[in-house]
């Protein structure tokens, strides 16, 4: 198992750790290292091509104040879904699975520290923080409880919370699932969110802060596809502690697969906003396109037939024949037209 670790010494750093709590389970999310930042065996792995589908564990860092050590905490557990290294840096792709959430954050600390060789960033006798961002730890922790479960995400709200790079949010926030009204399956982002047409949707977000009520943040959400319409508002005020919001959406009917993405933006402040991606894919409908094909196909051959039938001339093997072919390439010519097999001849 790898320990890859963020800090708050950025603020894109600060973000990951919060996408990291917000994202609902089966999402990816792409931490980025400096190669030098890797334990040794961790690099030795990537040359290898060894680390598609190990497990990691995900942990904020905390380095804000120079007097003393950085603790750790852990946030989720995930796989690494593909690994890029482009010059002197690495970036993960790692796809998102149980919260994890360490009750007893010195226990946790030290079995990390035990289980890494003392390699996690350490500060050295000049104040200097050495060590490594991404290491491989030599079992999965027994301190962490690894669950789905909301109270575990208020656990690790209730832990970063105190901490001062993450002092002033004012919530946070959990993408829970993305639900087909009247229904529990919950969204699926290994099939790139797969919807479908014309159907009834609802996000849920649950918000949540220990101890403070957000004065001024907001849920906005959008979408790049024009085949998902928001039937509320797509903007809802955050004003309480704790809370749990939905946001209903539906899917338009289409003859082809359509793809984009759901922003979610978590707004505290008009410099400080939290953003997450979700891809989706609105599925086409060959039910509807076969019916649009059938009916273009009768407008099409309606004035062949009706010529054929009411004809004096044709024999009644001729007439037959007329029809068959009428009949025959208007289909043909419909299915071209509304399918646009053209684009692939």
């Amino acid at each position: 198992m790898f320990l890859c670790l963020s800090s708050g010494s950025s603020p894109r750093y600060r973000q990951d750790v919060l996408r990291a709590i917000s994202m609902p389970a089966t999402s990816l999310l792409q931490f980025r290292y400096a190669l030098k930042y890797l334990g040794g065996s961790v690099q030795d792995r990537i040359k290898n091509n060894r680390v598609i589908s190990e497990p990691a564990l995900i942990a904020y860092v905390d380095q804000a104040e120079a007097s003393r050590e950085g603790q750790l905490i852990p946030c989720r557990v995930a796989e690494v879904a593909s690994v890029t290294v482009v010059g002197t840096t690495v970036s993960f792709r790692f796809r998102l699975k149980e919260f994890a959430y360490a009750e007893n954050l010195n226990a946790f600390n030290s079995e990390a520290a035990a289980l890494s060789a003392n390699t996690i960033p350490r500060r050295n006798s000049e104040g200097k923080v050495t060590g490594c961002y991404c290491i491989e730890l030599n079992a999965k922790p027994k301190t962490t409880v690894y669950s789905q479960d909301p109270s575990a995400f208020e656990g690790i709200v209730g832990q970063l919370a105190v901490h001062d790079d993450f002092s002033n949010e004012q919530t946070f926030c959990f993408v829970s699932s993305i639900t087909k009204k009247h229904e529990i399956v919950p969204f699926n982002a290994t099939a790139a969110g797969q919807l479908s047409p014309n159907s009834e949707y609802q996000l849920n977000v649950y918000q949540y802060h220990p101890t403070t009520t957000p004065a001024n943040a907001s849920l906005v959400v959008t979408s790049t596809t024009n085949f998902v319409r928001f039937t509320g508002y797509p903007e809802v005020r955050l004003d309480s502690r704790y809370d749990h919001k939905q946001l209903s959406f539906e899917t338009e009917r289409s003859l082809d697969d359509h793809f984009g993405l759901l922003r979610i933006e978590v707004r505290q402040s008009s410099t400080d906003t939290l953003t997450i991606d979700l891809p989706i894919a609105v599925k086409g409908s060959l039910a509807i396109g076969i019916f649009y094909s059938l009916v273009l196909a009768f407008m099409l051959a309606s004035p062949h037939i009706v010529s054929a039938l009411s004809s004096t001339t044709l024999s009644d093997s001729t007439r037959r024949l007329t029809i068959a072919i009428a009949g025959l390439t208007s289909i043909i010519a419909a299915f071209i037209a509304v399918f646009r097999v053209r684009k692939i001849l």
